[in-house]
């Protein structure tokens, strides 16, 4: 029946996205069907450059929301809000104060609009890069604090998100930023910009590195454009993806949790990588954006990379940073440079996607969703 449902509802989809001007409204077949799939509860929130937010009850029509709202942040410096997660009905977003350099800032809304400002553990002054939760606790992760490279690089909540203390990496010091953080089960994982890679599997309160780092398979090269990440594919699968030391957007999958890496790279050309990336269990599909409106399928969980595209015809210069999928509809909802965003339903194919803007010049950094 499930199979049925889904087939109708891909069916209906295909002859709706015919034309870009169609959209997933409540009166197309389409957009009946996936209303059926929406709480209507349901929220995405969106955070970006100078303090910026932007909200949505369905991944399609959004509204810029005012760059005040999180206190002590200072949007007109510069400051930016670099990721946002759901969890246990908050929403975390982190990132920097004064500049898009300085200060560290956490704060945690409830609904998505008003949003309170957490104090960062032990006395950490430098910006939060990613954020995640578990199922019992969020941790971010930070910068380094050039030149002294200290080894603590995370803020980790307790239960209720209001208390945040640093943790360190161990005796591993590094360069770079925390580029992403994701949770497979009550596991975490993170990467870290100058591709290195981590596991904690006690809420992260303490990290080691993965058996076989990501840096010795040769497939990532340290990137501030494309940093390397990792994403959570069907299973136990983990999958790496940024750009290769020669500049082709790659990634890389483990099936034994960082044992052994597989390397599949593009062809779309140099000085080009995947930005964001997301395993989606209603099609089965891992989804890949990037760089001047990169796109990346694979149809088989991201064990193979069918040929690069681009998102969608007309689009050229947009950087796609942050991308994330409705578990109960396989919507797909991605956002970049220049406020824009884009949705597809299932499957993310190219031409599938319908591109919107604000018109504003501020570049989404990250999206949550609130099912």
């Amino acid at each position: 029946m499930k199979f049925l449902f889904y087939s109708l509802l891909l069916s209906f989809t295909a002859s709706c996205m015919k034309f870009q001007e169609n959209s997933l409204d409540p009166s197309s077949p389409s957009g009946f069907l996936f209303s059926l799939l929406t709480s209507s509860k349901s929220l995405y929130v969106a955070v970006g450059n100078n303090c910026t937010l932007w909200t949505s009850k369905d991944g399609i029509k959004w509204t810029s929301q005012s760059n005040t709202l999180f206190p002590n942040c200072a949007g007109s410096s510069g400051a930016t809000i670099n990721a946002v997660a759901y969890g246990n009905g908050k929403f975390v977003a982190v990132g920097s104060l004064s500049s898009s350099t300085a200060g560290c800032g956490i704060w945690t809304s409830s609904d998505g609009f008003k949003w309170i400002q957490s104090t960062c553990g032990g006395g950490m002054t430098t910006p939060l890069y990613s954020v995640a939760f578990n199922g019992t606790n969020f941790v971010a992760g930070a910068a380094d604090n050039y030149p002294t490279f200290a080894t603590h690089f995370m803020q980790q909540s307790d239960v209720t998100a209001s208390t945040w203390t640093q943790v360190s990496f161990g005796a591993t010091a590094i360069n770079g930023f925390v580029s992403s953080i994701i949770s497979v089960g009550s596991t975490y994982y993170a990467t870290v910009s100058t591709v290195d890679s981590f596991v904690s599997t006690n809420n992260g309160a303490s990290w080691s590195q993965f058996s076989s780092p990501l840096i010795a398979s040769n497939a990532f090269t340290s990137s501030t454009s494309s940093p390397v990440r990792i994403a959570a594919g069907p299973g136990s699968r983990l999958i790496a993806y940024g750009t290769s030391t020669g500049l082709v957007p790659d990634w890389s999958y483990t099936d034994d949790l960082g044992v052994t890496w597989t390397t599949r790279t593009s062809t779309a050309g140099t000085s080009m990588g995947f930005n964001a990336g997301v395993y989606n269990a209603v099609s089965g599909f891992f989804v890949a954006l990037g760089t001047t409106c990169l796109l990346g399928i694979s149809s088989t969980g991201g064990t193979n990379m069918d040929s690069p595209t681009n998102i969608q015809s007309g689009c050229s210069g947009t950087t796609w940073n942050a991308l994330v999928v409705n578990p109960i509809s396989g919507l797909l909802v991605a956002a970049g440079t220049n406020e824009n965003f884009a949705y597809s339903p299932l499957i993310g194919s190219p031409g599938s996607w319908i591109i919107s803007t604000t018109g504003n010049t501020n570049s989404v950094n990250s999206i949550a969703f609130k099912p």
